[in-house]
């Protein structure tokens, strides 16, 4: 079994939490600055524990591999890389806030089939075949639940399910494969897309995407849906509904960034680095989700 290591940053150059997403002595404001730290007497294979205790398989020389979460409010990107030498360097979570109205990036719309904004990162090699691991699936959300919630993702994904008309040019298959608990756990980095549950993900924490990257192409992604939070994985949010996150909403968004999307600036896009309970606004892609496709593929 592998034993999870620390790296050995200095502490003034910690992140100071997840939810904070900023460098200790650092304005806030500054904290899109991409910085690298290389992790000595690290290799291939190791399990490198994050800022927030959690850990992530260090990757095959020429991989690396991102780390995004989606947070109650906003989001948080790191990466671990291992260069083709051997060197393996780590960049901490840099968090992402979501525009808002009166902010300039914010795209005020009459309905939602006028958010066309849309950004990218790098494209998935197809096809996207997925396990699901529900070793540790909460108990309010059913095997049916889980498979149908993912499934439903997956579709909405594949078919670019939308209310405005604009047509499914492009050919991203996403498949799933089987129900198990032998598929390794999101983050494992086994060579096998994951979609499960993790018990150590700490609030904000919602969800978590893991995406392996190769020579400009995405060729392995795992989702880990946080068991801290109350889920509801039916179409509908229970009656009464204050604090549920839908499985199938969030699903959706993760599965966006396992083909490339990136955030995007309006409130009810899919793509938006936020979500709020109790909803199902992110069931159908907006035209600017659609168009990040478009852009990619």
């Amino acid at each position: 079994m592998r034993t999870p290591r620390h790296a050995r940053i200095p502490s003034a150059l910690l992140v100071v939490g997840l939810g904070a997403g900023f460098l200790a002595g650092c304005d806030p404001e500054d904290n899109d600055t991409e910085r690298e730290y290389e992790l000595e007497n690290f290799r291939s294979g190791d399990l490198f524990v994050l800022e927030d205790g959690t850990s992530v398989a260090i990757p095959e020389p020429g991989v690396t591999v991102e780390i995004v979460d989606e947070l109650r409010y906003g989001s948080s990107r790191q990466r671990v890389e291992t260069r083709l030498d051997g060197t393996v360097v780590y960049q901490p979570p840099v968090f992402e806030a979501p525009a808002e109205e009166g902010d300039d990036a914010f795209r005020v719309a009459g309905d939602d089939c006028q958010y066309d904004y849309f950004n990218t990162n790098i494209p998935f090699s197809g096809p996207y075949e997925y396990h699901l691991n529900f070793e540790k699936k909460p108990n309010q959300v059913t095997l049916t639940e889980f498979v149908f919630g993912v499934g439903a993702a997956a579709t909405s994904i594949e078919h670019m399910h939308n209310n405005c008309g604009v047509p499914d040019l492009v050919n991203n298959p996403t498949n799933y494969v089987s129900l198990t608990t032998l598929a390794g756990a999101p983050g494992d980095g086994n060579g096998q897309n994951v979609i499960g549950w993790s018990d150590d993900l700490p609030p904000p924490t919602l969800a978590r995407a893991f995406i392996w990257s190769s020579g400009g192409v995405s060729v392995e992604a795992d989702i880990g849906f946080s068991t801290q939070y109350e889920w509801y994985g039916e179409h509908d949010p229970p009656y009464g509904c204050t604090d549920h996150y839908s499985l199938r909403g969030v699903a959706t968004h993760e599965l966006g960034h396992v083909w490339g999307l990136g955030h995007a600036r309006g409130p009810t896009q899919t793509m938006y680095p936020t979500t709020e309970p109790c909803t199902t606004a992110a069931y159908s892609l907006s035209p600017g989700d659609i168009y990040g496709f478009f852009d990619l593929y």
